[in-house]
């Protein structure tokens, strides 16, 4: 820019006047431009080598694409800013909403100008000079400002102006028409100035004076008795132009008017009129503030202040990079805030910044060299020059001597291009410099230390300083005599140096050092002292304060602070700073130690009163305040300095700061005031909200956004977004912000930028609150934003909860009416329930008698039915053998009933369960034939089969097939006459087997039929030639459908009747098991053969007991017993090998005669066979539960019996064998019961266990297993067949048999492990177990 400056300098003349030479106009605007770039230049040529800072900066606020034409606070303390997109608060200028909000839709863009009246409304201003009135509270928009204007009696047209002065009066001309008139008491003043004067250009007031301004004077005003009373003031020093001129007022009277692009002053001490050169054309806006300083803003020079007397004092411009400074120089309005005492600078196209005015306590310094304008110095060290400047140490560009006056300017620069990592001046007024790897310079030319790093210097006397150099620890230094004196430190690595009296204070990571001045001599304090420190990870600052504290900073960061009472010896801490990083601290004239951290400016108070509450080493109590600062630089670490007992110099990575600390102080209460927040954006259910726009049928919001106090909603509008900012511009941005939604939360919140999130809120009334908290967790009291209040739905709000209760009341009387009812029939069913339940009981006494006496049948027919068939087999006589034939067909018949009551009564108890077998279902039905061939032809009645396959193989229930063939037959027998025809057809339908009998009798009516298979039903009397309980054919059809199939009835035409039973055809392996019929032949061929066994028959019928005693004691030793306590007595003292009972006993029955004998020792290995006469699968489930090995119903065939007697026996006999024979006994295989297998297993396990003992014997072996030896001699003998001390031997053989089988070992060694002493003896015994000696066996092994 300089060079361009000169380059237009001396261009020749004629290039400035575009073959326009003649035209004067065109001559003195190139003049006009000559000048100012000569100015300009001038002014630049000055700036450069000065560090600058002409307003104190706060922050910058970027607009986005908004720019501000002008800023006004209101009377409630809102900031609005008209900008080229209308009018917006500040809150929205910074919020994330701000393209989104539209006030009313005919409220224009480029807003230049905001003022505001009496009764609250803003005028507005755009750049086509077009007024609007706004009203925020009620969003009302006067856009017609001439017609609004008429109605108040002032009749002005086109091109007027308007003021309003600071009791919110509106003053309006036009021409020399003057009209001021008051909102609140609706009074319009009117005056015209003398036409002399000129046209009104302007009107300034304070809230003193208001002076009005024409064209050629200037007239001091005011309002009298509502008469405008003007007073000559002065004239103008120039005819100002109508329309282009702007005054301002400041308090003491002194008037700026602006006019003809040229600035002046009109001081009223004095009353005369000067020009303000200073100023290049073209001004933007005059800024007046409180203490009569002016700031003067145009669109290409920046900003020019005047103090309070109208002297200029400074200019600020945006010519250096990286200085937060100005953003630009055209600059489009100023504002001062009176509450933050802030200066907001809006800039042309976007961007406001935010200066401090001259009460400063906090300044921000940018150093800048004329070498390279690009660069803010890094400020790492510091030394008072003088009472008005100061040196600076930086990072590579040396020591810079800065004016402290105001005006920042560098004086000169020395040692550039170096590192000065330490600066002091000495009483002697010379420049001591540290420099990075270059040693220590002295002012007057001397070096010292060449080649190292000195980090710190301290001057004790004139010959004496104390030097650190970086890793080369501590050094005496004679700066007279140039003498170096090492002082032996644990560490060298030593940063900082703090002087105390007569000593001075370093620190190592193990020790303190105190040092004598004087003498050297040092004394250590050890880190251990430091408890709970982190002492040992060294120290980077060091601090000796008034008290005789030594502070010290370690490198560990948010750590606390380790403080030595030199005067003491004592060490503490200060724990309140451990949540800051700290960088470097000074002690101010208050004795209030200042802190550098990563959290701003931190000030240190200490309490002398020792804290007796806490009753801890640390003594002294601490409170902490820290004032934020909103930079992006860094502090540097011991680089801070006092310049008096007030003012602190810190330096930093981008300049420095200079701290006030009693103004910093003095603004804490000031900084303790909450920032009202207001609304900047609302959206519900995702939608913008803005006033007069209407929303699901309806306007939500009346009023603009920040005076938005109430929010009524409908239930569905509950998700609520709110974005709040603080009224102004002014906000570190420090503080923490948390809401509370009253009504529905009790805890506070946090805010998440700016933003409150109100989801699904449930209707009802609620108060939201705010809450602000500065950096120091110092809490405002609580602000409410805004009440809200959501409508319950229809079916939450008092209506519906009306029709709640008409419906619960219609649905509560319905209920008890259908409740009454049901009561009343559940008591009819609970009645008819009872009589059924009755009646069933009645017929289960009835059913259970039949039952019972069914039962006790068996026993009698038992006793009929053998004796009779025997003698039908033995009797040769043939009028015996009819006689015996009738007797066993009537007997059968009986028995048939009796299983017809027997199986009517399991299928009522669902007990009746399918046991296939596999079988030839017609060689099956012609046997069951043939038990009706006799009888039959007794009634000459053709009984024949008929079937389609010779053999048909298949699974069914033989049992429950024959009861169906036999009551099919029985039933057909009864109702079919002499000389008619029975056959029984055999075929297969599709899956299943069809068997048809057909008869010949008086069939079965169709009403008849739908009752044919109810149990109970019969016949009419007479129709047939036997009786009938009416179970057959009930029978009948529920075992077809147990077995899954089912049973039809129909007619045989042309007479008669035909059942079919349709049943599945199953497969399953053939039953090794022999059937009846094949047991039967067996019998018949049973050769009696005396066997030397025990039975023993147990039954409470005496006859029955008689005749198989007389039966069975052919074969067998027979024992006899009329219950199971006679039975128990006869086992203690007879050997019994096998038992068979009956289980309907008196006293003690068979079911636990049974488990009494499985559950002893002594008698669990005898076979047990129980007979009865419950014929129910679980009646034979639970015998063999508890442990009978085999089961019979009664009546039975003897020839059965004893073949199940015979093979129960030879079971164990097979056992006994298997154990001879096996060389590997299994328990499992061997015993019947559990109590015997554990039996022998342990005996197996006691014999390995000493199989070596040759003493163990027989008394051993009872001993371990706990048993008498006759019991055991008993068990095993039955068990294995042999006695104990053959087993014992057995197992001895088994396992030499088993060691021989290995080969290569020697007989008399296996004999003597395996328990024999003498080999002989086991030779012996092996030829008589196993057929050979041991000599020969082991050779046929080998030959194996």
């Amino acid at each position: 820019m300089i060079f361009s400056c000169i380059f237009l300098l001396y261009l020749p003349k004629e290039k400035f006047y575009l073959n326009d030479d003649k035209n004067p106009k065109t001559r003195q605007a190139m003049k006009f431009f000559r000048e100012s770039m000569l100015f300009t230049l001038l002014w630049l040529l000055t700036s450069v080598g000065y560090a600058q800072q002409i307003l104190p900066f706060s922050q910058h606020i970027d607009t986005r694409s908004k720019a501000v034409f002008c800023i006004f606070q209101d009377a409630d303390g809102i900031w609005w800013c008209g900008t080229s997109q209308g009018l917006v608060t500040s809150a929205q200028l910074v919020g994330n909403s701000h393209h989104v909000y539209s006030r009313h839709p005919e409220l224009e863009n480029n807003i230049v100008q905001i003022q505001q009246d009496n009764i609250g409304r803003l005028w507005l201003t755009t750049q086509a000079n077009k007024y609007m009135v706004y009203n925020p509270r009620t969003n009302e928009l006067i856009v017609d400002i001439e017609k609004y204007l008429q109605q108040m009696d002032i009749k002005v047209w086109y091109d007027f102006r308007i003021h309003i002065d600071e009791e919110g009066k509106v003053w309006l001309y036009k021409e020399n028409q003057l009209y001021v008139h008051d909102f609140r008491s609706k009074v319009t003043r009117h005056f015209t100035l003398p036409a002399s004067s000129g046209y009104i250009v302007g009107v300034a007031s304070t809230r003193q004076q208001c002076v009005v301004l024409a064209e050629k004077a200037a007239y001091q005003t005011s309002v009298i008795m509502n008469k405008i009373r003007p007073v000559f003031l002065t004239h103008t020093p120039e005819n100002f132009q109508y329309g282009k001129a702007r005054c301002e007022l400041t308090n003491k009277g002194d008037l700026w008017a602006y006019a003809n692009s040229h600035l002046y002053t009109y001081f009223a001490s004095s009353k005369t009129w000067k020009q303000r050169t200073e100023v290049v054309p073209d001004l933007s806006s005059i800024l007046c503030l409180p203490d009569d300083k002016v700031y003067i803003s145009t669109t290409n020079t920046g900003i020019y202040a005047y103090d309070s007397n109208g002297r200029f004092f400074t200019h600020a411009f945006q010519s250096l990079p990286l200085v937060n400074g100005l953003m630009n120089n055209h600059i489009e309005t100023m504002y001062y805030d009176p509450h933050s005492k802030l200066i907001a600078v809006a800039y042309h196209k976007h961007g406001v910044t935010l200066f401090q005015s001259d009460s400063y306590e906090i300044r921000e310094h940018y150093v800048q060299w004329s070498g390279n304008l690009f660069n803010v110095e890094d400020i790492i060290s510091f030394a008072l020059a003088d009472k008005e400047s100061v040196w600076l140490g930086t990072e590579d560009n040396g020591v810079y001597r800065v004016k402290l006056d105001g005006s920042d300017k560098i004086v000169e620069n020395r040692f550039p291009k170096t590192t000065i990592t330490a600066l002091m001046k000495d009483k002697q007024g010379r420049l001591w410099a540290g420099a990075y790897h270059e040693g220590l310079f002295c002012s007057d030319g001397r070096k010292y230390f060449i080649g190292e790093s000195p980090y710190n210097i301290l001057e004790v006397s004139p010959r004496r300083f104390f030097v650190l150099l970086n890793g080369k620890g501590v050094f005496a230094f004679n700066p007279q005599t140039g003498e170096k004196t090492h002082i032996p430190t644990e560490n060298l690595w030593v940063m900082d140096i703090a002087s105390l009296g007569d000593y001075v204070f370093v620190a190592t990571p193990k020790f303190l050092y105190k040092i004598n001045k004087y003498t050297l001599q040092s004394t250590t304090v050890p880190a251990s002292a430091f408890k709970h420190s982190n002492f040992c990870n060294g120290n980077k600052t060091i601090l000796a304060d008034s008290r005789g504290w030594v502070w010290l900073v370690n490198y560990k960061g948010h750590s606390p602070v380790d403080i030595y009472d030199a005067k003491t010896g004592k060490a503490f801490q200060c724990r309140e700073l451990q949540n800051y990083e700290i960088s470097s601290l000074r002690e101010d004239g208050h004795g209030h130690i200042w802190c550098a951290t990563d959290q701003g400016m931190v000030v240190v108070k200490v309490n002398q009163n020792r804290d007796e509450a806490t009753k801890q080493e640390q003594s002294y109590l601490f409170d902490l305040y820290c004032f934020g600062i909103k930079s992006p630089s860094l502090f540097n670490y011991r680089a801070m300095m006092n310049i008096d007992c007030h003012r602190l110099l810190v330096g930093t990575t981008q300049g420095f700061l200079m701290v006030d600390v009693n103004r910093l102080e003095k603004s804490m209460a000031s900084s303790q005031m909450s920032r009202q927040m207001i609304i900047s954006s609302l959206r519900i259910n995702d939608n913008y909200v803005a006033p007069g726009i209407e929303m699901n049928g309806r306007v939500l919001v009346e009023s603009d956004l920040p005076y938005l106090r109430k929010l009524h909603l409908k239930y569905y509008e509950n998700n609520i977004m709110i974005e709040c900012h603080p009224k102004g511009l002014a906000s570190n941005g420090l503080s923490s912000y948390y809401y509370k939604l009253e009504g529905l939360s009790k805890d506070w919140l946090p805010m998440d930028n700016n933003v409150i999130t109100l989801s699904n809120l449930p209707s009802g009334n609620y108060r939201l609150l705010l809450k602000e908290q500065d950096i120091n967790h110092h809490e405002f009291q609580e602000t409410e934003l805004l009440s809200i209040e959501v409508d319950p739905s229809f079916w939450n709000s008092a209506w519906g909860y009306l029709l709640y209760i008409l419906v619960l009341a219609v649905l509560g009387y319905l209920a008890y009416r259908y409740y009454h009812r049901r009561q009343e029939y559940r008591a009819k069913v609970r009645e008819i329930r009872l009589a059924a339940l009755r009646e069933k009981e009645v017929n289960d006494m009835k059913l259970q008698f039949f039952t019972n006496i069914s039962h006790d049948l068996r026993t009698p027919l038992t006793l009929i039915l053998t004796p009779v068939e025997s003698l039908l087999n033995t009797v040769k006589d043939t009028d015996m053998q009819q006689t015996l034939g009738i007797v066993y067909r009537n007997a059968k018949n009986l028995f048939g009933l009796v299983n017809q009551i027997l199986d009517f009564r399991k299928l009522e108890n669902s007990s009746s369960k399918l046991n296939l077998s596999h079988c030839d279902i017609v060689a099956f039905v012609q046997e069951k034939l043939k038990d009706f061939q006799l009888v039959a032809k007794e009634m000459k009645i053709d009984l024949v089969l008929q079937s389609e396959e010779e053999k048909l193989e298949m699974a069914f229930d033989k049992d429950k097939m024959g009861k169906v063939i036999n009551n099919l037959l029985s039933n057909a027998l009864k109702y079919t006459a002499e000389g008619g025809k029975i056959s029984v057809c055999i075929h297969r339908h599709d899956a299943q087997l069809c068997v048809e009998v057909r008869d010949t009798g008086i069939g079965i009516s169709d009403a008849a039929k739908q009752n044919i298979f109810d149990k109970f039903y019969t016949s009419t009397p007479g129709h047939s030639k036997m009786s009938s309980v009416g179970l057959g054919l009930h029978i009948v059809k529920e075992f077809a459908e147990l077995w899954g199939g089912r049973v039809d009835v129909e007619d045989n035409l042309p007479q008669g009747t035909c059942f079919k039973v349709y049943v599945p055809m199953l497969s399953m392996q053939a039953d090794a098991q022999p059937t009846e019929m094949q047991t039967e032949l067996v019998a018949q061929t049973f050769a009696v053969e005396k066997r030397d066994a025990t039975i023993l028959l147990v039954e409470d019928n005496l006859d029955l007991l008689g005749y198989m005693a007389q039966v069975l004691s052919r074969e067998y030793h027979v024992c006899q017993a009329t219950d199971g306590l006679q039975a128990l007595q006869i086992l203690q003292g007879t050997e019994v090998d096998i038992i068979v009972s009956d289980i309907m006993m008196e006293g003690m029955d068979g079911y636990e005669l049974c488990k009494s004998v499985k559950c002893d020792i002594n008698t669990s290995h005898i076979p047990f066979l129980l007979l009865t006469a419950k014929s129910m699968t679980q009646d034979e489930i639970k015998g063999l539960e508890l442990g009978a090995n085999d089961y019979m119903t009664k009546p039975f065939n003897f020839d059965i019996l004893r073949l199940r007697i015979r093979g129960l026996l030879d079971r164990v006999k097979l056992a006994r064998e298997r154990i001879s024979a096996e060389d590997d006994i299994k328990p499992s295989e061997v015993t019947v019961t559990t109590l015997d297998e554990q039996l022998l297993a342990d005996t197996i396990r006691i014999v390995e266990e000493n199989m070596g003992d040759t003493k163990f014997n027989v008394d051993d072996l009872s001993d371990k297993l706990c048993m008498h030896r006759t019991n055991l001699y008993k068990k095993l003998q039955f068990i294995t067949g042999k006695t104990p001390s053959q087993f014992i031997r057995m197992m001895r053989l088994k396992r030499g048999k088993q060691l021989l089988s290995r080969g290569n070992v020697l007989i008399s060694q296996v004999a003597y492990e395996v328990g024999f002493n003498d080999p002989k003896k086991f030779a012996r015994y092996f030829k008589e177990e196993f057929g050979m000696y041991p000599s020969e066996y082991a050779k046929s092994m080998e030959q194996k």
